[in-house]
C-alpha cells in the first residue's frame, strides 16, 4: 500500500480537500433525523450519487475555511498566499490559514510564529470543552484537524530551530490527543527521542505501537535492542524481521546506494521508496550509535538477505543503461557539432575598477549586518531600476531557510521569466534547469572555502577581513546557458545600487510597517527608481514579456528537396528535443557554458537516430540546421516527428513541411529514457 508524507504530492489533489466533502456530509446529516446508522448511510449514498455534496459555509469561520479550500486548488503560490490572507480578514480564528502561510514561508522562525498563531486560533475556535472532553479521538472530529496540523507544524519547526524539548512536548501531546496517530507523529517522536538519547521512552513508544510494521518501526526497534543488549539473539531477531519486510534499507543506511536529491513523493511499504525515506530520516541516528552500522553490515551478510539477493528473489530485472557515445544501428558515428564556433564570441568582459569593488563590498557588508532575511519572506518581490539603462532587477532575499544568505537579482525580461517560474513552483531552485537558464546577479555570504582565488585576491587588495561561517561576500553573474561567473564592471555597479536601495526598502518594512505585498492588486510590485536626482518608489504593474518567436525559413531549399527525393517514402516516428546538458565545457579564464544537445530517438524502439552538440544559446537557425543534419544522417525520413514544446514545433516545421514530414507536440517517453541514461553517464564521468 502506498502512503505519502507531507500535505501535498505534485499532480495529486491536496488531501485536505477531502475535508470539504466531509464537512458537507456532516452538515447534511445534521439537517435530517434518522432512526439508524444504516438509514443515514443510505441517505448519504443517495445524495452522493446525484453529484458532489455541496458545502455551504455560513459562519465567518466556515467562510474563511472555504477560502482555504480554494487556496489548496490555486495554481500558484502567490494566489494561495493571497487567499489565505483573505481568509484571516474574514476570521482571525481560521487555523488553516496560518498553517498554509507557514507552509509557504521559507523562514523557519516566521513559520514557527505562524504555526503558533494557528495553534492559538485553534484553541479559541474549539474551546476548552472540546480540548478536554474529546481527548483520545481528536482526528475523528473534522473541526479539530486544522488545530492538529498547526501543532504538528509547530513541533517540526521548533525541532528544526534546535528547541528540542519544546518540540518533543508537542509530539507527546499530539499522540495523547489522537493515539491513532493519523498524522504519523510517532515516527518524528521516535527519531527525536533517539537523538536525545532517551532510550527508555523510545522503548515505551516502540511497545505502544508494536503493530507498526513500517521500516521506521522495525529497523529502529532493531537499533534500540542493539543499543540496549549489543549483538544478542534478540537484536538479531529484530533485524531479521526488519530485513524480511524491507531488504532495501541497509544499502541506503550504509551508503551503498546514493540518496536522491528529492525524496519519492509516495512511500510503498517494503519498497525502495520506503528505504530511501527511512535512510533520509534515521541515518543520522544510526551513525551516532557506536558500532551500529558495522553490526548492521555484518548481520545483513550473515542473514543472506543482501539487496542483490532480495532483488533476485523478487524476480527483479536489471535495466541496462545506454552507453556513451550512443550506439546506433545505423552507424552514425561520432555526434555532429553545430554552432560551437559561435560560443567563443561571448560579450567583452571589463574587470571592475578597484573603487567599484570597494563600493560593492561596502554595500554587501551593510546588507549582511542588517540581515533582512530575519524579517523578509522569500516571496516578497521588490524591483530596482538601473538608472543607467532602465533595465529592471527583480530582487528576492535568501536566508529564510537557513542555508544560503544574500540577495539574488533577476535581470530584465529573461530574469523576470525565471523569477516567475521559481515563485510559482514551475521549477525548483536547486534544479539543473534553473541553473542553466537564469539571468541574474547575486550577492551571497558563504564560507571561505567556497571562494575562488580571484575572489580572495580582490578581498586582500581591498584590505578587508572576514571571519566565520557565512561571512564572506560572494558575487556572481549568471546568464542562460553559461556557468555562474565573475561580475563585469557594469554588473558590479548595478548590484551595488540594488543592494543599497533594496536595503532601504527592507528597513522600511521592519521599522515603518511597509507591506511588499499589494493586497489590492497582486500584480503590482514596489519599484525603486532614480529621478530628478533622488531615489523614489512606486507600485508598478508586473508586465510579463510577450514571447515572440521569429521562425526562419531554411536558407537552402534545394538541399531539402534533394534529401526528400533521396530518402524515399517516410516511415516510422521520431521523438526529438533540444536541451542543455549538465556538463559544462570550458575552463581556466574562459567562462564555461552548458552545451545544448539535439537528441532524436526511434519512437518504438528507443534507438538513438541523431545526436548533436550545439552552443549554450543556439539561435533558431542553428537548431534548424541541427535537425537537418540529423535527418541527413538517417537511412530514412520519419513519417512523424514528435517534439516536446510548441516552440520547437514552430522552429522545425519549415524543415518538416519541405520534407513532407508531419510534426506535432506530444509526450516523449522513449527520448526521456535515453536522456536519463545520458545524464546518468555524465553524472558518473563529470564531463563530456
Amino acid at each position: 500500500m502506498a502512503r505519502a508524507r507531507g500535505n501535498q504530492i505534485p499532480g495529486i489533489p491536496d488531501r485536505r480537500l477531502m475535508e470539504r466533502h466531509l464537512r458537507a456530509a456532516e452538515k447534511l446529516l445534521q439537517e435530517q433525523e434518522f432512526e439508524s446508522i444504516e438509514e443515514a448511510n443510505a441517505f448519504l449514498r443517495e445524495a452522493s450519487s446525484q453529484g458532489e455534496l455541496n458545502w455551504n459555509p455560513e459562519t465567518p469561520l466556515e467562510q474563511a475555511q472555504e477560502l482555504i479550500y480554494q487556496a489548496l486548488e490555486a495554481p500558484n503560490r502567490r494566489q494561495q498566499i493571497n487567499l489565505a490572507r483573505g481568509a484571516l480578514a474574514i476570521s482571525p480564528d481560521c487555523t488553516d490559514a496560518y498553517v498554509l502561510l507557514a507552509e509557504q514561508s521559507t523562514n523557519p522562525r516566521r513559520a514557527c510564529e505562524l504555526y503558533q498563531k494557528g495553534v492559538d486560533a485553534g484553541e479559541r475556535s474549539l474551546g476548552p470543552e472540546v480540548l478536554t472532553e474529546e481527548v483520545g479521538h481528536f482526528w475523528g472530529i473534522i473541526e479539530t484537524r486544522p488545530y492538529m496540523r498547526a501543532r504538528y507544524g509547530l513541533a517540526q519547526c521548533l525541532w528544526e530551530l534546535g528547541e528540542k524539548e519544546a518540540a518533543v512536548k508537542h509530539y507527546r501531546e499530539l499522540l495523547r490527543l489522537n493515539p491513532n496517530d493519523n498524522q504519523g507523529v510517532r515516527s518524528d517522536l521516535l527519531k527525536a527521542l533517539l537523538q536525545m538519547d532517551n532510550l527508555e521512552e523510545a522503548e515505551e513508544l516502540l511497545q505502544k505501537y508494536q503493530e507498526d510494521w513500517s521500516a521506521d518501526w522495525l529497523y529502529t526497534r532493531a537499533l534500540v535492542r542493539f543499543l540496549r543488549q549489543g549483538d544478542s539473539p534478540q537484536s538479531r531477531k529484530a533485524l531479521e524481521d526488519a530485513l524480511e519486510e524491507n531488504p532495501y534499507v541497509p544499502a541506503n543506511l550504509l551508503g551503498e546506494a546514493q540518496l536522491p536529491r528529492s525524496l519519492p513523493p509516495l512511500i510503498t511499504l517494503g519498497d525502495p521508496s520506503e528505504a530511501i525515506h527511512y535512510a533520509a530520516e534515521f541515518r543520522g541516528v544510526w551513525a551516532k550509535a557506536r558500532g551500529a552500522l558495522a553490526w548492521l553490515e555484518a548481520n545483513r551478510e550473515s542473514l543472506a538477505l543482501s539487496l542483490e539477493e532480495a532483488e533476485e528473489r523478487d524476480g527483479a530485472e536489471a535495466v541496462g543503461e545506454l552507453p556513451f557515445p550512443f550506439a546506433s544501428p545505423y552507424g552514425l558515428g561520432l555526434p555532429f557539432t553545430t554552432g560551437l564556433d559561435e560560443v567563443v564570441a561571448e560579450e567583452s568582459f571589463t574587470e571592475p575598477a578597484p573603487e567599484e569593488w570597494a563600493d560593492l563590498y561596502q554595500a554587501a557588508i551593510a546588507f549582511k549586518k542588517a540581515a533582512p532575511w530575519d524579517w523578509i519572506d522569500y516571496a516578497d518581490l521588490l524591483t530596482v531600476e538601473n538608472s543607467t539603462d532602465g533595465q529592471l532587477g527583480y530582487c528576492l532575499v535568501m536566508g529564510g531557510g537557513g542555508l544560503e544568505y544574500g540577495l539574488v537579482v533577476f535581470v530584465g525580461d529573461e530574469g523576470l521569466q525565471a523569477c516567475r517560474r521559481l515563485l510559482e513552483g514551475e521549477v525548483q531552485p536547486e534544479s539543473f534547469e534553473t541553473a542553466a537558464l537564469l539571468r541574474s546577479l547575486s550577492a551571497t555570504f558563504v564560507d571561505r572555502e567556497q571562494l575562488e582565488k580571484q575572489d580572495l585576491a580582490t578581498i586582500r587588495a581591498l584590505g578587508l577581513r572576514f571571519r566565520g561561517r557565512n561571512a564572506w561576500p560572494y558575487f556572481r553573474s549568471q546568464r542562460p546557458g553559461w556557468m555562474p561567473w565573475y561580475l563585469d564592471s557594469a554588473e558590479a555597479r548595478f548590484l551595488t545600487v540594488v543592494l543599497q536601495q533594496a536595503l532601504e526598502v527592507y528597513l522600511q518594512v521592519r521599522e515603518e510597517g511597509l507591506n511588499l505585498f499589494n493586497e489590492v492588486d497582486q500584480d503590482l510590485i514596489l519599484t525603486r527608481y532614480f529621478q530628478d536626482g533622488q531615489w523614489r518608489e512606486e507600485w508598478r504593474k508586473l508586465e510579463m514579456p510577450a514571447q515572440q518567436l521569429k521562425v526562419p525559413q531554411p536558407n537552402d531549399p534545394a538541399r531539402l528537396t534533394k534529401l526528400r527525393r533521396a530518402a524515399g517514402k517516410p516511415s516510422g516516428t521520431w521523438e526529438l528535443d533540444i536541451f542543455h546538458l549538465p556538463a559544462p565545457i570550458g575552463a581556466g579564464s574562459r567562462r564555461p557554458y552548458f552545451p545544448s544537445c539535439l537528441l532524436a530517438v526511434d519512437g518504438r524502439s528507443g534507438l538513438v537516430l541523431g545526436f548533436g552538440l550545439l552552443g549554450p544559446t543556439p539561435a533558431a537557425e542553428i537548431e534548424q540546421e541541427a535537425v537537418i543534419q540529423a535527418l541527413e544522417g538517417a537511412p530514412a525520413l520519419p513519417r512523424l516527428v514528435k517534439v516536446a514544446t510548441e516552440e520547437m514545433r514552430q522552429i522545425i516545421e519549415p524543415v518538416t513541411n519541405a520534407l513532407r514530414v508531419s510534426v506535432r507536440v506530444a509526450e516523449l517517453p522513449m527520448l526521456e529514457t535515453a536522456k536519463g541514461s545520458f545524464f546518468g553517464y555524465l553524472n558518473e564521468n563529470d564531463s563530456l
